[in-house]
């Protein structure tokens, strides 16, 4: 019960990730049509802003994960064993899907199947033909996470092993960046910017709003404050509409106190979160968004063409660049979320039924 209340008291956050997305589906529609000229000029700003959306993933993670993990330490048993049995039945079902369709699309060798279905692949990622789903570079840093988030979750009990960590984090990411490729690292395929070791802080970020969610009641203070006082609230909008912003502008290679400061932001005004990111259409995109994630550059590769052509019929080959973006991402979106209903109650919530089957077996026989 206290979990389900704490999920609702943070469903905004399956909003953000619905809103998070679609900024990552807009750049990688740039990616795929930009040949046509059609959103030249727009790539490189969706590339800042699609990088600081990943970012964000990523520090959401580390919040949810811990936060989840706290509430069950104190009703399960064996709590880190469960942990990996649901990540196993969230994430593997649909990853081995959709791995079997790219293998009937696109004839992948036996060695790429088996990189990706052992979720090996990242190692093997700057030869681009071991990442067929090339959006998976995410899910291999989120793989290493939880590998290490049993370690880390005993570890991490305080401010200052939390901020040790994250310092030690952003060293690493800093001095991998700079010297990994004068080491011999390979940098094809964006192979250095891609691993785990160069996002790795931001899971700490998001551990380190977790226990400050955790041992602090300022931002419920903060909270009751928005409410009482309606020019702050309007002020808060304010700064948090410039923040989004902003990441069309900063280099997503030093966006660190930026992403910590917005995230700051999202979390401890919830209010502000919910105002804008509790719509039901973004939670439920938000709910859908790992199918959509690992499905959406499927369908912008088969239908490129068609938009080509379409835009050029209708006579839109000439209408500005924001109109044909918007029209085409929306059409791209209602396939992917079509798409990503049918696998999520097909694939997605038997798997998931299983996993707790399993885990509610394990916990009855201790």
């Amino acid at each position: 019960m206290q979990e389900n209340r704490n999920s609702n008291q943070f469903l905004f956050l399956d909003g953000l990730r619905g809103f998070l997305l679609q900024i990552v589906m807009a750049y990688h529609f740039t990616m795929y049509f930009d040949e046509t000229y059609y959103f030249i000029e727009f790539p490189e700003k969706l590339l800042n802003s699609g990088y600081q959306a990943m970012r964000l993933f990523f520090v959401i993670s580390g919040f949810l994960i811990f936060n989840r993990l706290s509430l069950r330490e104190k009703s399960e048993n064996s709590v880190f064993f469960n942990f990996y049995i649901r990540r196993f039945f969230r994430i593997m079902p649909s990853w081995i899907f959709i791995i079997a369709v790219y293998t009937l699309i696109f004839d992948l060798s036996w060695q790429i199947v088996l990189a990706n279905i052992s979720l090996t692949f990242g190692f093997y990622s700057y030869i681009p033909k071991f990442m067929p789903v090339i959006q998976s570079w995410s899910m291999f840093v989120e793989e290493i996470f939880y590998i290490l988030t049993p370690f880390l979750f005993r570890r991490l009990r305080t401010y200052f092993s939390i901020l040790v960590s994250l310092c030690a984090a952003m060293l690493i990411s800093i001095n991998w960046h700079k010297y990994a490729e004068a080491l011999g690292i390979p940098s094809t395929n964006y192979f250095i910017e891609h691993s785990p070791l160069f996002n790795f802080q931001y899971f700490f970020f998001g551990i380190l709003l977790f226990q400050i969610y955790k041992n602090s009641n300022w931002p419920n203070r903060l909270c009751e404050l928005v409410d009482s006082k309606s020019h702050i609230k309007y002020l808060l909008k304010f700064v948090y509409f410039i923040f989004f912003l902003i990441s069309f502008e900063i280099d997503p290679n030093s966006s660190d106190v930026y992403i910590l400061a917005l995230s700051l932001l999202l979390f401890f005004d919830r209010r502000i979160g919910q105002t804008f990111f509790n719509s039901r259409f973004l939670v439920e995109i938000g709910r859908l968004c790992y199918p959509i994630y690992l499905i959406h550059i499927l369908i912008m590769i088969y239908t490129k063409d068609l938009f080509v052509i379409g835009f050029s019929k209708v006579g839109l080959a000439r209408a500005p660049m924001e109109i044909r973006l918007i029209l085409g991402l929306s059409i791209v979106l209602t396939i992917s979320y079509i798409l990503s209903w049918l696998i999520h109650h097909i694939i997605e919530v038997p798997a998931k039924k299983l996993g707790i089957s399993i885990i509610n077996r394990i916990e009855r026989s201790k």
